[in-house]
């Protein structure tokens, strides 16, 4: 997939950059806020699953990397810290990798035709959000009933995130032209997905399906096609009974409508706060219908945005899991892939235009820079607002 490679001094000023914020969050800010525990929460069952104290979970990747780096880092380190300061400290770095390898598949498949151009473009993918204005006037929340395209509080969202960008890249090359040695690669990064956190794949086991047999029917290349499908369905089914009847029996899911959202949000305000989290690429898609409602790679992307609502709209969870709102994390996902398949094609069109030019395609390039711009602005300002005050609500 990674045909070119950003320049090393980017490269290193994005894990530099990275690092330093998941160590002020994790050190510092977590130690002065009750509201955001999931890292701290995370590193701790890496090192009760390591000392044999509690079972794996069913997502074990994130915790076994975790006491992978951990085992590394304590024979260096030990002497210096704590146990549980080199378990933090396995968690930083590991998210930080995770977050640059993100910025990589960005930074290698936008086209901006100049090397700083698209370090800015990539980097400001990394911290675009919704615009909370709705929700400003009603519940105060930025993150809570919006559909944010980032998170910074939960690991296994943070982790899973370059693994979805590429089975979400080659699930369309895999639609657009098939290939047996492409159908291996799907079967592994759905087994990532899966065991780091399968809120993708929930979204993706629904959509890549009809959209294979929408090109190619019922024939015996859609049987090829289902490979992966049938796969990842019998890892799910084992992650879903290794996780509600082996390590945790008091939980379960139920189908009840809009409960978990109605927890946070207003139901009135819904259309309102979907609107304004996703101005950007809605407009554009608006601007552009003709040419993008045939583009299968923005069809893929919002078909996946609408089935990762619907999940969440639909499934709860019961038990002690109830208000943890697990169904909704495949949401954040598929928000950022309509940005970021929004700003690529943006990027295409302006260099194409930049030679040829036409009013309102300016017009419309400029319009969609500059609600991106506010999109980006309201990150930086919501991720200052999540370190300053350590609640990400």
């Amino acid at each position: 997939m990674i045909q070119k490679y950003p320049n090393k001094i980017y490269f290193a000023q994005v894990f530099l950059i990275f690092i330093c914020l998941f160590f002020i969050y994790i050190f510092i800010i977590i130690h002065t806020s009750d509201n955001s525990n999931d890292m701290k929460g995370h590193a701790f069952f890496a090192k009760e699953m390591s000392e044999g104290k509690i079972l794996y979970a069913g997502n074990f990747i994130l915790y076994g990397l975790i006491n992978i780096f951990s085992f590394c880092l304590s024979s260096i380190f030990s002497l210096f810290i704590s146990s549980n300061a080199i378990y933090k400290l396995s968690l930083c770095i590991l998210l930080a990798m995770a977050t640059t390898y993100k910025f990589c598949l960005i930074y290698n498949h936008i086209e901006c035709g100049v090397k700083k151009k698209c370090f800015i473009a990539a980097l400001s993918l990394l911290f675009v959000a919704a615009i909370p204005i709705p929700s400003l006037f009603t519940t105060g929340y930025w993150y809570l009933g919006n559909y944010m395209p980032n998170v910074w509080h939960n690991s296994t969202t943070i982790l899973l995130f370059p693994f979805a960008i590429i089975l979400f890249d080659i699930s369309i090359k895999q639609i657009e032209e098939y290939s047996r040695r492409r159908n291996i690669y799907i079967l592994i990064f759905i087994f990532l997905n899966i065991f780091i956190k399968p809120s993708y794949f929930f979204v993706w086991v629904c959509i890549y399906p009809l959209f294979v047999i929408c090109r190619y029917g019922l024939t015996k290349k859609f049987l090829s096609y289902m490979i992966p499908v049938i796969v990842g369905i019998v890892l799910l089914f084992i992650q879903y009974y290794y996780i509600y009847f082996i390590t945790d029996d008091s939980s379960g899911v139920i189908i009840k409508p809009f409960k978990v959202y109605a927890n946070f949000a207003s139901l009135k305000m819904m259309p309102f706060n979907f609107l304004f989290s996703l101005l950007y690429p809605i407009l554009y898609f608006v601007l552009n219908f003709k040419r993008l409602c045939k583009n299968t790679v923005f069809l893929f992307a919002q078909s996946g945005l609408f089935v990762s609502i619907v999940i969440f709209m639909l499934f709860s969870e019961t038990g002690r899991r109830e208000s943890h709102g697990n169904f909704g994390w495949q949401i954040i996902i598929c928000t950022w892939l309509c940005f970021y398949i929004t700003l690529s094609d943006w990027l295409k069109m302006k260099k194409i235009h930049r030679y040829h030019y036409h009013h309102r395609s300016q017009i419309i390039l400029k319009i969609s820079l500059v609600l991106y711009i506010f999109h980006v602005i309201f990150g930086i300002l919501y991720l200052l607002r999540y370190m300053i005050k350590g609640t990400y609500s």
